[in-house]
């Protein structure tokens, strides 16, 4: 059994600023659970447990958060959160103390707002959900379930994006825009219309792109 907290269930690249940012808030996680890590290192002070495996061990009073990026595919995230769920664990949110949450903000079950990210006032996140480094969401944008907002990502008010959808760095969506579920927005990329579920657009303005 661990002694009892919140555990980050994986560490690479995007984990390690998940794992600053709860830092940061002075919250020191009760360990690390990634198989790609030695059983018995640290990253950050704490200590790495095992693998997923310890999920099975952990107590009713323990919490986890996915740490786990989108590359731009957002379907691993989804996984491991659901490995976290079936087994009874509770999720936690992470949000970076230098993030602006205006009035009405909502961030869900496992989402995560990090490091200078602005949300303005009534913008949600929903469960699972990412809102990266330095991206800015204006006012009334929904961010569905395990999306993925990338550094530095402008979204303008009152846009939608759909669950597990992936908007990319740098990229700009203007106001009222619906990207759709599972889809792709290419880094730097100008949104100006609405982009349909499971494609994937680049390009300014950004255009629908297949392989």
């Amino acid at each position: 059994m661990s002694r009892g907290g919140i555990h980050l269930v994986g560490c690479g690249g995007h984990g390690r600023v998940v794992l600053d940012a709860l830092l940061a808030r002075g919250i020191a996680p009760a360990g690390i659970l990634d198989g790609a890590l030695p059983a018995g290192s640290e990253v950050f002070g704490v200590p790495v447990l095992g693998g997923d495996e310890w999920l099975a061990r952990l107590g009713d009073g323990d919490t986890c958060i996915v740490g786990v990026g989108a590359n731009p595919s957002t379907d691993v995230r989804r996984r491991v959160h659901g490995r976290i769920v079936a087994a009874g664990r509770a999720l936690a949110s992470v949000v970076h103390p230098t993030a602006h949450l205006s009035r009405g903000c909502e961030v869900g079950a496992g989402g995560q707002v990090l490091a200078g990210a602005t949300l303005q006032c009534g913008t949600i996140v929903g469960d699972g959900a990412v809102v990266n480094t330095r991206a800015s969401l204006d006012h009334d944008v929904v961010v569905g379930a395990h999306a993925f907002v990338a550094p530095g990502a402008i979204v303008c008010g009152g846009v939608r994006i759909g669950d597990g959808a992936f908007v990319g760095a740098g990229a700009v969506v203007v106001p009222g825009v619906t990207v759709g579920a599972d889809a792709i927005v290419g880094a730097g990329a100008v949104v100006t219309r609405d982009v349909a579920p499971g494609t994937t657009v680049v390009g300014n303005p950004a255009r629908e792109t297949r392989d």
